[in-house]
């Protein structure tokens, strides 16, 4: 499937405020939770796909030694 224009999601809403800040920096799940709300990182980031956001991800390891994953929009 080709996307031609992405549509942009409310800058005020909780996917606006995630997209701003993985355009900026790695975003993980605690990081999703503690700054915009969101018990659910991964389905944002499906959102975002979905409207046709390129959006990169890898594993980071916590300060506790748990690996999560970490997202960011493709530069």
């Amino acid at each position: 499937m080709t996307v031609t224009a992405k549509a942009k999601p409310s800058p005020s809403s909780q996917l606006g405020q995630i997209l701003r800040a993985m355009r900026r920096r790695w975003v993980t799940p605690m990081d999703a939770l503690d700054n915009f709300g969101s018990f659910r990182l991964a389905a944002r980031v499906a959102d975002l796909r979905r409207l046709g956001y390129e959006v990169e991800s890898r594993w980071q390891k916590t300060s506790g030694g748990h690996q999560v994953k970490a997202y960011r929009i493709a530069r």
